[in-house]
């Protein structure tokens, strides 16, 4: 029998997690392939909730959403997203910037007739669970 530091292996990958860790692991004992691992991780991480907004008044702020974000129309302020753990879809925003940070799947602006579109660290969460299995893996088999 043999001993894995799964703590450890969680915490060597920024917000690594242990159950992470630990899925990464067990499928490289039990041989599971990488990519089912993978996949399994991309369907469950953009498959859950969401949000289709339409704006007309103030800013609007995503925070935190486990699933796909769609704005539909924005007439007024700035949209800002940050932790989305799915795909965004702006179709319309006719004032303010638009900002994301930390999105797991596609981020699309379809039209956008004023201010700034920023957009920071795009598919984060989806790597960072794959970094943490594939470290969690490679750990399995030393």
């Amino acid at each position: 029998m043999r001993e894995l530091p799964l703590k450890a292996i969680a915490e060597r990958v920024t917000d690594g997690r242990l159950n992470m860790a630990a899925l990464g692991a067990l499928g490289a004992l039990t041989g599971l392939p990488l990519g089912a691992l993978e996949q399994g991780a991309r369907d469950t991480i953009g498959t859950k909730g969401g949000a289709v907004l339409k704006d007309s008044s103030g800013d609007i702020e995503l925070q935190r959403i486990v699933g796909d974000v769609t704005v539909r129309q924005d007439s007024s302020g700035d949209i800002y997203g940050r932790d989305i753990r799915g795909s965004v879809l702006i179709e319309h925003d006719s004032s303010g910037d638009i900002r994301f940070e930390q999105v797991s799947g596609d981020y699309v602006v379809e039209q956008d007739s004023s201010g700034d579109i920023i957009a920071k660290t795009i598919d984060t969460i989806y790597w960072l669970t794959v970094t943490a299995l594939l470290v969690a893996y490679a750990s399995a088999w030393r």
